[in-house]
């Protein structure tokens, strides 16, 4: 953003320890360039996690994931991403973290889940190429976000310790 919303002056760019924000000298608005909350998960059936390709990835693997909508809970946003994107029901049983991204274009705050697929055969939705059902390890392989990786990196070690 260059110029302000309300009163169309040009933005002074200011920088307070590890935050940036846009300020416009003429009225005061403030642009704080705050990440837009993404939910995504794990969502794993048997010893099988699924991952996706979604059209705005190409041919990245990635987990299912989605917009958190202005009226929605996190968890809540990522079960319907993933019954809109997959087809599949899933219970939530507990949070993974938070992943900060920056793409340049866009700033994002991935919010994982733990999710076990409860119901419902694979199909992909209108936003999905393809949906695979794979290890763990194979996922680390073909996931080419890092915060996924250490999302399902995460997800192993919590695993490993509860047995």
């Amino acid at each position: 953003m260059n110029y302000c919303p309300l009163c169309r002056a040009e933005l002074v760019t200011k920088t307070m320890k590890d935050s940036r924000s846009q300020r416009c000298p003429e009225c005061d608005f403030t642009n704080w360039d705050n990440p837009v909350p993404v939910a995504t998960g794990v969502l794993f059936r048997g010893e099988k996690i699924v991952i996706v390709k979604s059209r705005t990835r190409g041919d990245q693997w990635g987990l299912p994931s989605g917009f958190v909508e202005v009226h929605e809970r996190a968890e809540d946003a990522l079960v319907r991403e993933v019954k809109e994107e997959t087809n599949l029901e899933v219970s939530v049983l507990g949070a993974l973290g938070t992943y900060p991204i920056d793409t340049g274009r866009k700033k994002i705050l991935l919010i994982a889940y733990e999710t076990i697929v409860e119901d419902g055969r694979a199909t992909p939705g209108s936003e999905i190429l393809e949906i695979d059902e794979v290890s763990p390890e194979a996922a680390l392989k073909l996931l080419k976000g890092r915060e996924e990786r250490m999302i399902v990196e995460t997800w192993l070690e919590r695993r490993a310790k509860a047995t």
